[in-house]
């Protein structure tokens, strides 16, 4: 159980770090067989944001992630 919060820490932490127009790209980034967990953590990272001034959203295919300006 461990292993998946640890799992969870380094999205979380990849996320807060992430620069205003910053893009991750899934697909070269992350290993097919985690691939499914990380879009669910970058969800439940997006459900619980309070950042007043920026905002992460996928783009339509779920491959890659971006920080906007709120």
């Amino acid at each position: 159980m461990s292993q998946n919060l640890d799992y969870n820490d380094k999205v979380w932490g990849l996320l807060i770090s992430m620069n205003v127009g910053d893009e991750f790209n899934i697909i070269e980034k992350v290993a097919p067989e985690r691939r499914q967990k990380f879009i669910e953590i970058v969800k439940s990272y997006i459900d619980h944001d309070c950042s007043d001034l920026t905002y992460i959203e996928f783009n339509n295919e779920y491959t890659k992630i971006k920080k906007y300006l709120k």
